[in-house]
């Protein structure tokens, strides 16, 4: 199979699909969808390739690629509640840069991505006035569960999410 560092399976059972995040070498973090037999190239190339290389060698691209700054993904979640204005879409917890990736999937394509939430809040302790963030640097895990989403940090907790119109 040739994947690097998986940090989420996440599996799509009405399309049976099976979607992979992993931590690539400095930066290059992808989304796969994974196949049988499939050879991703883990250790020949990487997705910066321009794609002549997996051709040679018959390697299966990754359907998104983080070629200029770092995911470093953790967990993952779809939201799959077709009443959910967030659905069929991918929620990915960014350990590198305090967000919470989403990717919006249609026809196994992601055709559109974006920094969905953002850790950037910070608190001040009155005794010697150092600057915490409240959420932390390190967006640890995001779960769905009865139309939000909570997003898990490292250091310092956990935020509800949800669409105003799903209140």
């Amino acid at each position: 199979m040739d994947i690097e560092t998986p940090r989420a399976l996440l599996g799509i059972q009405n399309k049976k699909k099976l979607f992979a995040t992993e931590h690539g070498s400095t930066r290059k973090d992808e989304i796969n969808i994974i196949q049988k037999g499939a050879n991703y190239g883990w250790g020949f190339v990487d997705c910066q390739d321009d794609g002549l290389h997996y051709k040679d060698r018959n390697f299966t691209f990754p359907v998104f690629c983080t070629i200029d700054w770092s995911l470093a993904p953790g967990g993952a979640v779809f939201v799959k509640d077709k009443n959910h204005p967030w659905y069929n879409n991918l929620f990915v917890a960014g350990l590198q840069g305090r967000h919470v990736h989403r990717f919006i999937i249609e026809n196994d394509t992601i055709i559109d991505s974006e920094i969905f939430y953002f850790s950037n809040e910070t608190i001040k302790e009155n005794t010697d006035m150092r600057t915490y963030e409240i959420m932390g640097r390190r967006i640890r895990d995001v779960a769905y569960f009865n139309g939000s989403l909570w997003v898990l940090s490292a250091e310092a907790g956990v935020a509800k999410l949800t669409p105003e119109k799903y209140t």
